[in-house]
């Protein structure tokens, strides 16, 4: 299977005030269930319209993926990214849970100009934080008095989250994959930074290791305000 690295960091900004003029609400959305083939693994992607969510922050996440059959199906990775476009309509909004898109990385998702406009608002990996029966469950917030925005896609304070799931299937039936998001949302009231992401790419770039081979790649990076570095040791086998 093919293994990619997505190497991430995060930027602080001074943002413009933006009026408090909703109020707080829970998000639930729920993805799948959608089917794996035996021995295989299956990444897709879905866009949900979130309505009238103006000048809007993400107080909370949490993200779960169901795991079966003892842990022979499950996530490899689950990205919920938003969209800071102007392009909205180019998505395919699902009608149900079920309409998912086989896009790895969902980069070929949706408008063309989404990789470079969207922003990671939450995530797990295999790796999940913590086990909730057959749940494999990842909850996060913004610290130190930041803000995390839920972009909108127009004047009508509507939102687009795109969901980016990706199972693997070891047992010899075919599986199912399933994914629920619940999101914490509150009034941004301007007096905080906003943290937005960065992607770096060099990771990616040299990310083709032959089996049980281990090499290091580095980089750097620098914003306005801060420098930072990232340090990434590859083994595949």
């Amino acid at each position: 299977m093919r293994q990619r690295l997505l190497a991430a960091a995060l930027v602080l900004v001074t943002a413009p005030a933006v009026p408090a003029v909703a109020k707080e609400k829970v998000v639930r959305l729920t993805l799948g269930p959608f089917r794996i083939e035996a021995r295989r693994d299956r990444e897709v992607c879905q866009a949900i319209r979130i309505p009238n969510v103006p000048g809007m922050e993400i107080k909370s996440y949490d993200v779960r993926s169901r795991s079966f059959r003892k842990g022979n199906v499950g996530t490899h990775h689950l990205v919920i990214y938003g969209y800071n476009g102007s392009n909205a309509a180019a998505f395919p909004l699902r009608k149900n849970p079920r309409d998912v898109v086989d896009d790895p990385g969902c980069n070929g998702f949706g408008p063309v100009d989404f990789f470079r406009n969207r922003v990671q608002l939450a995530g797990s990996g295999g790796e999940s934080r913590s086990r909730d029966g057959k749940w494999l469950e990842t909850q996060g917030l913004t610290p130190l008095g930041l803000a995390t925005l839920l972009p909108n896609t127009g004047s009508n304070g509507d939102a687009i989250v795109v969901i980016n799931s990706h199972y693997f299937n070891n047992t010899t039936k075919p599986g199912r994959g399933l994914v629920r998001v619940e999101f914490r949302l509150a009034p941004y009231d301007g007096t905080r930074r906003v943290v937005r992401s960065v992607t770096p790419v060099d990771a990616s770039y040299d990310i083709d290791v032959p089996p049980g081979e281990v090499r290091s790649v580095s980089a750097t990076w620098a914003s306005r305000e801060r420098a930072g570095w990232q340090h990434v040791k590859i083994r595949r086998s």
